[in-house]
This record gives structure tokens, C-alpha cells and sequence, in this order.
């Protein structure tokens, strides 16, 4: 596991993998602190002031890291919607892992 940023451009299993991970995160800090301090925090804290300021990252990786961190969050929020939100968690997936290729 590296911390700096990439997109993984020519690489769609490392992507998807990369975004399961932002999902695992998202859900973990969503028991902790709830879904909306998590995807904030994470935006924020993570994205914003260390990989885009610091390391100079994109902000399209960034947005997309995000956003999973949120599906993630969500699902741990949702329990009633888990079907419907991991469906779109897949879609996201797919269409990702495609524009990769």
C-alpha cells in the first residue's frame, strides 16, 4: 500500500481495488463518528490538506476517492438501503474500472 495519490490510469483491478478500500474506510470511521463527519473528515483532512496540498494529487482522483469513502459511510448509516446503495457502489465500480481500460 502506497500513500500518494494515483488514479491507477492503465490499471482497472488496481482501481477497483483501491476503491474498495475507500469504501472499508468510509464504513469504518461511519460506526465511529457517523456518515457525515466521516465523509467531511476524510474529504477534508485526507484529500484536500495531505494529498492535494501536500502531494500534490488531483482533485479528479480526490473527488473519486471521496465519493466511495461516502458509499462506504452510507452503507454503514443505511442498514434498511444496504441493497440499493451497494448496487450503486457496484455501477460506480464498473463504470470506473472501464474508463480504465
Amino acid at each position: 500500500m502506497t500513500l500518494t495519490p494515483s488514479s491507477q490510469r492503465n490499471d482497472p483491478l488496481a482501481w477497483a481495488g483501491n476503491q474498495c478500500g475507500h469504501m472499508a474506510i468510509g464504513f469504518g470511521l461511519s460506526l465511529v463518528v457517523g456518515p457525515v463527519v466521516a465523509a467531511l473528515a476524510y474529504f477534508i483532512a485526507w484529500e484536500v490538506l495531505y494529498q492535494m496540498r501536500r502531494l500534490g494529487g488531483g482533485w479528479r482522483d480526490s473527488v473519486a476517492d471521496s465519493l466511495f469513502v461516502t458509499v462506504g459511510a452510507l452503507l454503514a448509516a443505511y442498514p434498511a438501503f444496504q441493497v440499493h446503495i451497494f448496487a450503486g457502489f457496484a455501477v460506480m465500480l464498473v463504470i470506473g474500472a472501464g474508463y480504465r481500460r
